[in-house]
């Protein structure tokens, strides 16, 4: 009978170290953001911006994101995976201390869209980092690992929050949130630039930039036709699972205000976003490498679908918890799974552009989202998850009957 370390072993197999170094930096950063994230519109709210105004913000702010993941998957395979992750992480701790000093809320809702441009540009690099760290028949784990160990801290996060911000009022005590994130995110940069270990191999690079830029673009072209047929139908899906999650944008207002959940309790329940990856991220993660990437998604619809129709008639905090629940198993389910179809459709060398390029059109498909959202929370609170929905029953037939499972991984 084998014994449980040799069994651990054999679990972790076809992994590397930088797994785990993601694994626990991203531990600090997701932190951070989930402290701050159940707070986050209900803070800019306080301080003056309507709900309008948060949902075209919120636009202009994709639009950012959207030029930053370009920059990012160009910058992982030119620059390197390793340079590009702590540079950004550095990027995000600035953005905080931003937020944090913000006397007006349109101060603040830049520095939100800072924290979401610099860590869209390390996206790129950290799914990279990620892919290039770990044996093709062990990728689902592996990005699931990633997922859970950040969600071991991130359950107390929001919970950590709800304390500062009873305690200090809304206002001040979400701006103590942030300034916490900040050093959190300093703290996670430095760890990844002392002993993250680059996994891009170079080659010979053209004497100039302009050279290079058309090495790059050459590169992509000529991958992206290897690909193409597989990765249509994936980037379909994915723009329209983009466009579906930007109509959650307005959850908390939701919960506060429609459902009448008082702002201490919206907290609580976001910790089940956190809570239910740490108990069954990894065993889904393992089930993704199992029944394969495609049942996966479709796993994951059948749990969000219902959920999100259920969503707008809760009134309750337990009613709450179980569509968060559902929510958030869905989620531990879609996000390896796609990750790791995207590895596998993707060759090693251009795997930070074709996911980079992937990531564009979902933020491309975000962009108008988030100002439809706007419009129409102000016209009916429960109209933009109405059309979530929607959405996700267009996206369970397009997973249904378009995408196909890769019969080969790649390493």
């Amino acid at each position: 009978m084998p014994t449980s370390r040799g069994h651990r072993a054999d679990l972790l197999s076809g992994l590397k170290g930088n797994v785990i170094i993601l694994g626990a930096t991203t531990s600090l950063t997701y932190f951070a953001e989930s402290m701050a994230y159940p707070y986050e519109l209900l803070y800019l709210q306080a301080l003056g911006a309507p709900a309008l105004a948060i949902g075209l913000f919120g636009s202009l702010a994709s639009s950012l994101v959207l030029v930053s993941r370009l920059l990012g998957a160009y910058a992982a395979d030119s620059r390197g995976r390793k340079e590009v992750a702590v540079l950004a992480t550095f990027g995000v701790a600035l953005s905080y201390s931003v937020i944090a000093a913000a006397p007006f809320w349109w101060i603040a809702a830049v520095g939100v869209a800072l924290v979401g441009a610099f860590s869209s540009l390390s996206l790129p690099a950290l799914q990279a980092l990620t892919a290039d760290s770990a044996a093709s028949g062990r990728r689902g784990l592996a990005y699931a690992l990633v997922d859970t160990l950040p969600s071991a801290l991130s359950v107390f996060a929001p919970i950590s929050a709800a304390l500062l911000v009873e305690r200090s009022g809304l206002v001040q005590g979400v701006r103590l949130v942030y300034a916490l994130g900040a050093l959190l995110a300093l703290s996670a940069g430095l760890v990844r630039a002392l002993w993250l270990e680059e996994t891009l191999v170079r080659a010979p690079e053209p004497p100039s930039l302009f050279a290079r830029l058309v090495s790059s673009v050459k590169g992509a072209i000529a991958t992206l036709k290897g690909v193409q047929a597989p990765l249509l139908p994936l980037a379909v899906a994915l723009v329209v699972n983009s466009f579906e999650e930007s109509m959650f944008r307005f959850m908390p207002l939701y919960v506060v205000d429609v459902a009448g959940i008082g702002e201490t309790e919206w907290a609580l329940l976001s910790s089940i976003f956190f809570a239910v990856p740490l108990v069954a991220g990894l065993p889904l993660g393992l089930l993704v490498d199992s029944i394969g990437r495609r049942n996966s998604m479709l796993l994951a619809y059948a749990l969000w679908v219902p959920a999100t129709l259920y969503f707008v008639q809760c009134r309750s905090t337990l009613e709450m918890a179980l569509v968060f629940t559902a929510f958030s198993l869905g989620a531990s389910l879609f996000n390896p799974a796609y990750q790791a179809m995207l590895a596998d459709l993707a060759p090693r060398e251009a795997r930070g552009r074709v996911m980079g390029a992937v990531g564009a059109l979902r933020l491309l498909a975000s962009i108008p989202a988030s100002a439809l959202a706007g419009l129409l929370y102000s016209e009916g609170p429960a109209y933009p998850f109405l059309l979530a929905a929607i959405l996700g029953v267009a996206n369970t037939a397009v997973i249904t009957l378009l995408i196909e499972e890769p019969s080969a991984h790649r390493e």
